[in-house]
């Protein structure tokens, strides 16, 4: 057996060592079992959330709807509702 042989791999390195693993992400790498590099890089997650086509409100046709403050949209539903007769 050589020197190689009991070398440790690279992906077997533990993940909270990883630049950018602070405390708080390596107990979350824990809490989902990711223990080492090789466990982060077959990770499939099952959902993920999409930011590469950003939106924003004020660019959307219907942002004039938006403009409004609380109170005006308030006052304008409140005379707009009919009245009941006592």
């Amino acid at each position: 057996m050589n020197l190689a042989d009991t070398r440790q791999s690279p992906l077997d390195m533990p993940a909270e060592f990883l630049k950018g693993v602070g405390p708080r992400r390596a107990e979350a790498l824990r809490s989902m079992n990711i223990l080492t590099l090789r466990d982060l890089l077959e990770f499939c997650p099952r959902r993920y959330l999409d930011y590469s086509d950003i939106r924003y409100i004020r660019d959307n046709p219907m942002s004039g709807i938006y403009k409004k403050s609380y109170s005006e949209a308030f006052l304008e539903a409140v005379s707009k509702a009919p009245l009941e007769p006592n």
